[in-house]
């Protein structure tokens, strides 16, 4: 039994990683259980899409994971997409893929990030870098959950 005045250790409670026993790490728990309990209860095999914003290391992946994990998408892919690590020439061909001939040297098909979660999970990190005609066409794939 600890002393009065010892700090507490942190106390891990369901998500892996996520340590901590304040109020708002308890809402924030009982929050991604809720939304997974939600997805898994609809028979939906997929969750809705899930903004999770927060300062750099705060652990937005670590919530993304737990949400595709606890949501039933276990098996399925969680693709992580740092927007700010992909140069802006290259950001609709990563994303989107190419047909081949899309552009001068594109020889043959490539399947795109997104397209590669299939019924799994993209997890957006850095957003915000994207040229706004990028996000536009983010957007769309988004609201409309089909790639063309």
């Amino acid at each position: 039994m600890s002393q009065p005045n010892e700090p507490q250790a942190p106390v891990k409670l369901g998500i892996p990683g996520l340590v901590g026993n304040s109020p708002e790490i308890e809402r924030l728990r009982k929050l991604v259980q809720r939304m997974a309990d939600t997805t898994v209860q609809s028979g939906n095999a997929a969750l809705p899409s899930v903004l999770i914003t927060g300062e750099t290391g705060t652990g937005k992946e670590l919530i993304a994971r737990e949400l595709h994990a606890a949501g039933g998408a276990g098996d399925a892919p969680f693709v992580e997409i740092n927007c700010a690590a992909i140069p802006q020439g290259m950001i609709e061909s990563e994303l989107f893929g190419h047909e081949p001939g899309a552009y001068t040297d594109a020889r043959e098909r490539r399947t795109g990030l997104i397209e590669s979660a299939a019924r799994g999970t993209i997890f957006l990190d850095e957003v915000a870098s994207l040229d706004l005609a990028s996000q536009a066409k983010l957007l769309r794939v988004l609201e409309d959950r089909r790639l063309r």
